[in-house]
This record gives structure tokens, sequence and C-alpha cells, in this order.
């Protein structure tokens, strides 16, 4: 099986293991749903797709194994 990892382009957060990528997707929406400027916005942004929004908010992503994972932080 594998994992997600979250990559931060920005250099600000360290990275962290998900489960999968709806539930990375998931995590992001929850994260940035505050940036958006109004409820038509926040709408939007939780039918987008993983790519698109990582690419809106500077994330990157990589699939790596069960033992890479244990490598880092899960949320």
């Amino acid at each position: 099986m594998s994992k997600i990892l979250r990559i931060d382009l920005q250099g600000s957060w360290d990275d962290r293991v998900y489960e999968d990528k709806e539930d990375f997707r998931t995590a992001l929406i929850d994260m940035h749903e505050t940036d958006m400027d109004n409820e038509e916005d926040k709408k939007t942004l939780k039918t987008m797709p993983l790519d698109e929004i990582c690419e809106m908010f500077m994330w990157g992503y990589e699939t790596i194994t069960d033992e890479q994972a244990e490598d880092y932080l899960w949320i």
C-alpha cells in the first residue's frame, strides 16, 4: 500500500503524510477555506480536484511507500 507525502513548495510547512489523495485534498480544503474571499469561492474550492488546489496554493505531493512514510510526521 502507499501513502501521500505533502510537500510545501514555499518551504513554510513540514512535510506530512496522508492516507490517500482524497485525505490530502480534504486537509488542503480545510486549511485554505479561510483564504477564500466569499462563500461562492469556498464552494468552488470544495469542488476542485487535488492538482488544481495544489497549484493554487503552491503545494506538491508524492506517492510513497508505507516504509518511507514512517520517516515523516503523521497528520
